[in-house]
């Protein structure tokens, strides 16, 4: 079965050219369907398996999708998404819309603003319920607001068929800033299977079930009180060091031999309880 990373212009080239490099499976790579991209590929035996990476173009021919449109559309709608994960009991920053009322234990709190999408820690402010909802009414017309947490560490954990690939803390240029993102200056640096923090894995894990994603990297935040957040999920999550993309390649290569249908959910203590089997294999 030919394997393609679908992706879009000036979106993941680096990502998919380490993973198809460290597969060993058969993985390509198109941006932006244009005629002859599909190397061939016709609607019977030849016909792919498409790992979407944060590309939601429509697919001119009838392949076998990995993270549909619909799951990647979601994940970029912030407001939509954290709205829905709070509903579903994932443990989020406590967030409200526009004009709702501020809950009396929340008053003194003081409150994050970000418009319905947004990405590398841009477009935000810091200040009272008030002054967010009026900064978003003037700037975007809508979005979400949530009560500013303190944290005091932060973790993207990329999460397949409900089972974790890689987890990689995230050190701040600036640990004051709100946004600790590696477009300001931010690294990530690989955490090792038994410092998995668990706490953290099964709020990314809950997270990746309610948005529907076969694959996605969840940023998790880590409170004062060692209580878990999740931040926001992404359909096309950075894969620059070698170590992730080959991890990336293994649970890519899992699902082109087995198919893309997810794990039963665990709950466990330790890491090897939720590692994806094909990285440890």
């Amino acid at each position: 079965m030919k394997a393609i990373i679908f992706r879009r212009r000036k979106l993941g080239k680096t990502s998919a050219d380490g993973i198809i490099a460290a597969a060993t499976e058969s993985i390509s790579q198109v941006r932006n369907w244009v005629p002859n991209d599909w190397n061939g590929a016709t609607n019977d035996e030849d016909t792919p398996l498409v790992f979407r990476w944060g590309c939601t173009s429509s697919i001119p021919i009838n392949a076998d999708v990995v993270n549909p449109a619909k799951v990647i559309h979601w994940c970029g709608n912030k407001k939509q998404s954290r709205l829905e994960m709070q509903a579903a009991g994932v443990p989020v920053p406590f967030t409200l819309c526009i004009n709702d009322t501020v809950p009396h234990e929340y008053s003194n709190n003081e409150w994050i603003a970000r418009p319905v999408t947004h990405s590398q820690g841009r477009n935000m402010i810091v200040g009272s319920f008030r002054d967010c909802s009026r900064w978003l009414e003037d700037n975007f017309g809508d979005g979400y607001i949530s009560v500013r947490v303190v944290k005091v560490a932060e973790y993207r954990v990329f999460v397949c068929q409900n089972r974790v690939v890689w987890v990689a803390s995230k050190t701040p240029a600036n640990p004051s800033d709100v946004a600790w993102n590696v477009a300001r200056g931010g690294k990530f640096a690989n955490v090792r299977w038994g410092e998995w923090p668990i706490k953290v894995i099964k709020a990314a894990i809950k997270a990746a079930k309610v948005s529907g994603a076969d694959f996605c990297g969840v940023d998790v935040m880590v409170a004062e009180d060692e209580n878990p957040f999740v931040l926001e999920i992404n359909s096309a999550p950075s894969q620059t060091s070698p170590y992730r993309q080959s991890c990336v390649a293994k649970a890519f290569d899992y699902i082109i031999q087995n198919g893309k249908e997810h794990f039963p959910p665990v709950h466990g203590r330790r890491y090897t309880d939720y590692i994806h089997p094909a990285i440890v294999s």
